[in-house]
């Protein structure tokens, strides 16, 4: 009975030392299941409450996509241009599209009316206004709380583009 007493102590000085820390990787070393959840649902509470609550700092689509970790539970708001041809509920944020360099934005959150405008706005690309925050875990993307549309390119825009 004291050595199961022992574990669960043990167990909760991980979790509030792995909590603490704020850093779902140190988790996975907890060896007892219901410790190593609640240790994960602790760090990635905490990673959502990180998250800015001020106003959207502007910034340049290149600084943010070489530097996106550095910005993450940052509100950002970018220019660019956006292809809905990713998965629904996903667009990819360029400079200029086509490109290599895109950061890829979730729209899942949008208002469905946005979102049907962007579809048909969008069809290939068009240029918008991101808000939103930069992703606190897994993979770099923005979690957009608005996409202002602010023109579609027509076919013979992009070309024009292309030769500047």
């Amino acid at each position: 009975m004291n050595s199961l007493r022992w574990a669960r102590c043990a167990a909760l000085a991980c979790v509030a030392q792995a909590a603490a820390a704020a850093d779902p990787a140190e988790c996975r070393h907890i060896d007892e299941d219901a410790a190593r959840l609640a240790c994960y649902d602790e760090a990635f509470r905490s990673a959502q409450t990180q998250v800015g609550s001020g106003p959207y700092t502007t910034l340049d689509f290149r600084e943010l996509w070489v530097n996106l970790s550095g910005h993450r539970g940052k509100k950002v708001e970018v220019e660019g241009e956006i292809s809905t041809l990713a998965e629904p509920g996903l667009v990819s944020l360029g400079k200029r599209l086509p490109s290599a360099n895109t950061i890829q934005v979730r729209t899942d959150q949008l208002d469905r009316e946005l979102r049907l405008r962007i579809l048909e706005a969008c069809n290939r690309s068009c240029a918008v206004i991101v808000k939103g925050v930069v992703s606190t875990r897994g993979q770099n993307h923005i979690l957009a709380d608005d996409i202002v549309l602010k023109k579609a390119l027509t076919p013979q825009e992009r070309r024009e583009q292309g030769r500047q």
